[in-house]
This record gives structure tokens, sequence and C-alpha cells, in this order.
């Protein structure tokens, strides 16, 4: 058999000095190909960077954004520069040396349609109804028992403070931190005026004022029950 039949029967991809070429190693699969060039890609671009500190809100038609612990209405400066900074990314897909010249082509081109002013519209209007992004008006604030402070959030059932999250979705926040060892003279002087040293009656007081986010029966109870032990 000559040397150029053996040639032709060696496995293809074998370079000379024996090694596997490692372009044809590759998996189909594992060869990496550029985030589509359209609108839904922007926009699933931007909730891949950001989607972590932005929610819309449906019911008010309303983009929030997350700052210094809770949500915020963003009246479009926050979420236009973030698409900003979306758009300008595209630039650096394009350097992706992994990619083909016409995918790298077709990257930059698209770049630059998407940093016009109708890229950035589509781009931020179809972001709001990807999972994880749309939360209706009645789940903000929602939990009665979370008090947000300048610290962290205090959990009203157990004392404990934590750090300020997101998933929360709380839009309140205190304008003073938690602090357990904070002594309240003014209440206990006024608590000491009404009822006086009596801990049934200040265990029972203090009950009453954790029902102010509670319902209106519970705290109208407390009152009459008030009324009638003074």
């Amino acid at each position: 058999m000559s040397t150029e039949e053996i040639k032709k029967q060696e496995p293809q991809g074998i370079l000379e000095d024996g090694r596997q070429d490692e372009a044809e190693n590759l998996a189909p699969e594992d060869v990496p190909k550029p985030k589509p060039c359209t609108d839904l890609g922007n926009a699933e671009r931007l909730v891949e960077k950001f989607g972590h500190e932005i929610l819309y809100c449906p019911d008010i038609k309303k983009w929030c954004v997350s700052r210094k612990g809770r949500w915020i209405t963003d009246p479009g400066g926050r979420m236009n520069r973030i698409a900003y900074k979306v758009a300008r990314s595209i630039y650096d897909e394009a350097k992706d040396e992994r990619f083909t010249s016409d995918e790298i082509t077709e990257l930059k081109k698209h770049a630059k349609k998407s940093s016009s002013k109708g890229g950035i519209r589509a781009m931020i209007d179809l972001a709001k109804w990807l999972p994880g992004i749309s939360v209706p008006v009645g789940l903000l604030d929602s939990d009665p028992w979370l008090m947000n402070c300048q610290n962290g959030t205090l959990d009203l059932r157990t004392g404990e403070l934590k750090a300020h999250d997101p998933n929360d979705l709380i839009t309140k926040l205190l304008p003073v931190g938690y602090d357990p060892e904070a002594t309240c003279p003014v209440w206990e002087a006024t608590i000491d005026k009404l009822i006086g040293s009596d801990a049934e009656k200040i265990g029972f007081l203090t009950y009453g004022v954790e029902l102010e986010n509670l319902n209106s029966k519970d705290a109208s109870t407390f009152i009459r029950q008030m009324q009638q032990a003074a």
C-alpha cells in the first residue's frame, strides 16, 4: 500500500505530529454562538445583566428599580441608562474571537442599530414580559411583619434583623436604623402615665401596637378592650 493510500485512510483531524485538531474535536453544540441580533435578544441581554435590580409593575405601568434597600418607581432615567449599557456591551460581544467573521460583522451592525432611540425603546418594552420581571402591585409590601430600616429588614415576628433583600418586594424605608439596645423614654413615660407599672397591661398594649399593620377588626377589638381596662 502506498504512502498516499495510507494517508487517505487516516482519521480526519489528526495532525502530522499525531495531535488531534482541536477545531475538528469540538462537538457542534460546543461551538459558541452569539446571542440573537434582534430586539428580543436585546431584551434578554438586559434581563440577564440587570434582572436582579429591575421590576415592571403592569398595574401602574411603571418600572421599579432596586435602590438603597427598597424598590422605587423609575421615571425613565435609570432604565434608559441600563439599556444604553446593554447596547454598548454588544460591541464587546463582537470581540469574541471564537465567532466567525460574518457573525462578528453582524454583531457590530446590530450594536449600532441597538443604540438608536428605537432600539433602546424596543429593548425596554420587550423586557417587561420576560420571566421574573413583571410583578403585580399587590405583591409589593405584602408582608406586614417586615419593617425596612436603614441598616436592614427587621422581622417583627422573630426580632431578627436581616440584610435588605430585593425578593421581599419592599418599597418603604424608615429614616432610621434598627438598634436593639435603643431605649424609648418618651414611650415608657406615656405608658406609665396611662396604666402605671402593670406588666400584663403593658404587654397587652405592646401587642396592640403590633396590630397596626393587621386588619381593622383586630385593631378595633383591641381598642375596645383597652377602653374597658382603663
